[in-house]
């Protein structure tokens, strides 16, 4: 039987706490040096970085959204990772309703993030409750199995 985790039981890394933890792309790109939290939304989990931990040489703003920044009015601006994965990072412009997310300070999906080990930094939605028993004790496990 599958059992449903929560994002705190799936993230590798603290949610309400600072973290000097560094976080990579899938491609190995160091993307930051921590994070502040992990802010959990109405559009799922993001990681939350200050400017000093992000690693800002390692990311740019897309030119097809360079408008963006004259926009006074724009939630966020969207950079991306200089590498094969692209992956986007938002800079918090204006709060929002659906998440505590605070202007100034950056966001990532932590779908996207990697520790320095190649591992995600967010395990699966779903555990097996199999893996925490005893095989014996297991009633749907036969001989034969």
């Amino acid at each position: 039987m599958e059992k449903r985790q929560s994002y705190k039981q799936r993230l590798k890394i603290p949610i309400d706490n600072p973290s000097n933890i560094p976080l990579y792309t899938k491609s190995g790109l160091k993307l930051s040096n921590g994070s502040t939290r992990v802010v959990i939304g109405g559009r799922g989990p993001y990681v939350e970085f200050s400017t000093e931990q992000l690693v800002l040489s390692n990311i740019s703003i897309p030119k097809d959204k360079l408008h963006k920044l004259r926009n006074t009015q724009s939630y966020y601006h969207e950079y991306r990772t200089n590498d094969k994965c692209y992956v986007k990072v938002y800079f918090q412009m204006i709060g929002v309703q659906y998440a505590d997310y605070k202007a100034g300070y950056w966001y990532v999906d932590p779908e996207l993030l990697f520790l320095e080990d190649g591992s995600k930094i967010i395990g699966p939605l779903y555990k097996d409750d199999k893996d925490d028993k005893d095989d014996k004790n297991d009633p749907e496990k036969t001989l034969f199995d």
